[in-house]
């Protein structure tokens, strides 16, 4: 057997590829007999160390890579995508290929698989996103510093009296707005008149948020919905509507402005070092995960006015009900407050009756909602105990606190405080939740006093 250093007379570089973190072979030019590989190689590909010399290196990758080799002529390395087919273990490879004094040809090979699974999640989350975007009702629009509408989805073109949103792209805001109101920021949903194609002049709300282009610049974000038909007979439901679409988009600006965020940061990464994409994608599926929570909060509400909500109990095992806790509270931003305590004091090991998922919503929501109405340096409790046939839920806090008179308010879908002791929220938390307990036959009860703190606790039986 050949050793590198015979073929390149360089003891250096051959210590240097033996160690490299790349796969690395070869063979005489012309003739495909493996004389040398690296140890990475045979790690990339799971090959026997043993058997690998002087047999052919188009057999262990696909079809793809027998015109490729054949077409080296020059000292220059040619790169080609392909897959490693040996022992059955298709991995992605990307492949480079020289040649060296006109007499040996070099290859290099490195798995790209994570890449590629990290592409193609990518890419669903990118459908998953524009399917979000074009399924609102609202009409969402970017504008850049000129005041051109550089993105709008259908809803918004409709609403403009357009069929497609091409029609809008490089037009100016001002043709539909009198005024330039587009490009400042607007905290708060705002009624404007905005000019329709047909010249048709209507009442909608419209919010504005900055958002930076990547380019130095910045653009604005604009949610617009139409309130014309509410306005006359329906001004109450005007308010609800306004506040409800501002707390959704707030509530889901953030981790949908991250995802964007991520994604181009993927794509501009891409082939750089796995660790660094798989941080990334980690934090794409994690506000991911955020926004389907928060999809899920609305669809639940909407099944409970139609009378179709429901539950599923499947047998659990208390071990399956503590990894599906810690795995779904590490979703939650103040994940180190939380302190856990879980106790089964049953006297066997029983599975538990339950519909996991729906449990796992309450919990979530529960110690959310304890984060978010409390300061940052105290602790947030949770704690569940199974005891005989019941199952108890404890989460406690030591934020705000809630007013005597506003307990039973709580409950109610849409119900959120603005005062000092609530924050804004999308109010369907509290609400999903106790809808899931009664539909478990159990109980949900709060304690709270104003400046101290709140308990919740719930009792389910199983």
């Amino acid at each position: 057997m050949k050793q590198l250093s015979d073929i390149l007379d360089c003891n250096f570089i051959s210590k240097m590829l033996e160690e490299a973190e790349i796969g690395f072979w070869v063979q005489e030019y012309n003739k495909w007999e493996i004389n040398w590989v690296n140890e990475k190689f045979n790690k990339i590909l799971k090959t026997d160390p043993q058997k690998i010399i002087s047999t052919d290196i188009r057999d262990y990758f696909d079809t793809n890579v027998r015109p490729f080799l054949s077409s080296i002529d020059d000292y220059r390395p040619k790169i080609i995508e392909t897959k490693g087919l040996y022992p059955n273990n298709r991995v992605d490879i990307q492949l480079s290929v020289g040649i060296i004094n006109n007499k040996y040809l070099y290859g290099v090979i490195r798995d790209i698989t994570h890449e590629k699974q990290a592409f193609r999640a990518l890419k669903k989350s990118e459908k998953r996103l524009n399917a979000l975007i074009e399924a609102t009702r609202a009409g969402m629009i970017v504008i850049n510093p000129e005041g051109l509408i550089v993105f709008s989805n259908l809803s918004f073109a409709k609403l403009l009296g357009y069929n497609t949103p091409e029609e809008l792209i490089g037009t100016n805001i001002t043709n539909f707005i009198s005024e330039h109101k587009m490009l400042l920021p607007i905290e708060e949903f705002i009624m404007m008149k905005i000019t329709q194609k047909d010249g048709m002049v209507k009442n909608m709300l419209i919010s504005v948020d900055p958002v930076f282009s990547g380019k130095k610049e910045m653009e604005s974000i604009g949610i617009v919905a139409d309130i014309s038909q509410e306005l006359s007979d329906q001004l109450i439901h005007q308010k609800m509507l306004n506040e409800f679409l501002q707390i959704t988009i707030h509530e889901m600006g953030t981790p949908i402005t991250l995802l964007k965020g991520f994604i181009e940061l993927l794509r501009k990464n891409y082939d750089q070092e796995r660790g660094y994409s798989d941080t990334i994608i980690t934090a794409l599926l994690r506000n991911t995960k955020i926004l389907e929570r928060q999809l899920t909060a609305l669809r639940d509400v909407q099944d409970v006015q139609e009378g179709i909500f429901s539950i599923n109990k499947t047998p659990k095992s208390f071990d399956e009900l503590k990894n599906a806790i810690k795995n779904d509270l590490s979703l939650i931003k103040d994940y180190s407050r939380i302190k856990i305590e879980l106790k089964d004091h049953r006297e066997t090991d029983n599975p538990i009756n339950l519909d996991l998922d729906r449990i796992m919503q309450v919990i979530y929501n529960l110690v959310k909602n304890a984060c978010s109405h409390s300061s940052k340096n105290t602790d947030v409790k949770l704690e569940l105990l199974i005891e005989n046939d019941t199952l108890q839920i404890t989460v406690s806090d030591e934020g705000v606190g809630i007013p005597k008179d506003r307990l039973n308010d709580i409950f109610k879908p849409f119900f959120s405080q603005s005062s000092l002791y609530y924050k804004k929220s999308m109010g369907l938390g509290l609400y999903v939740t106790k809808t899931i307990v009664e539909n478990h036959d159990g109980n949900i009860s709060v304690d709270s006093t104003v400046g101290k703190g709140s308990k919740f606790t719930i009792t389910i039986p199983i």
